[in-house]
């Protein structure tokens, strides 16, 4: 499991960060955080399947990696904040 607040790997059984004391969510609450470089990062159930829009999905590839399923056809562009891009 990771915390919310700071994104660190934390016991399954911890009830607060033992990193940023950030009270521990439920495992099937859905938390939506900032990342601290303007993004968002959505904090689901393991195995959740998150719907960004009526076309697109987002699910674990049960890898530690995530799927976006979009539309054939559709755009997407990636920028790395870091990058400047």
């Amino acid at each position: 499991m990771y915390c919310y607040k700071c994104g660190k790997k934390i016991p399954d059984d911890a009830k607060f960060c033992p990193y940023c004391g950030a009270e521990v969510k439920k495992p099937d609450e859905v938390v939506v955080r900032e990342d601290g470089k303007g993004g968002l990062v959505i904090d689901a159930p393991e195995g959740s399947t998150v719907t960004i829009s009526d076309e697109i999905t987002v699910r674990e590839d049960g890898k530690g990696g995530l799927i976006f399923d979009v539309p054939e056809g559709t755009t997407v562009t990636i920028s790395d904040p870091e990058k400047g891009e």
